[in-house]
């Protein structure tokens, strides 16, 4: 899984971004597969173990519904597979700025 953000949200890592939520609270959505995906459930436990974030899960039918609204900006954050995200953060329409993996990914 990959925590995706558009270019316009202005943070370069998931510190930052922790930092930005809890500065302002409610305003910050992301975006998943779905209910109960695995998505929606890293979002989740995401939000759970940065403290409690306060962002809305915004379900979508698929990682690919969800990606493209995040390109074209109707969405700040978007929780999905590396895969899907990857191309769009090759070509600079997306950041991904963590992976859930034990370690580092270049």
């Amino acid at each position: 899984m990959a925590v995706a953000i558009h270019p316009s949200v202005p943070v370069k890592t998931l510190d930052q971004l922790v930092a930005v939520a809890r500065s302002k609270p409610d305003v910050y959505s992301y975006g998943s597969a779905g209910v109960g995906s695995i998505n929606h459930l890293t979002g989740e436990l995401f939000k759970m173990k940065a403290g409690g974030l306060k962002i809305t899960h915004v379900p979508y039918r698929g990682s690919g519904a969800s990606v493209t609204d995040l390109i074209a900006g109707q969405i700040p954050i978007v929780i999905t597979t590396l895969s899907a995200a990857l191309e769009p953060h090759r070509q600079g329409r997306v950041r991904v700025i963590a992976v859930t993996n034990d370690a580092r990914s270049v």
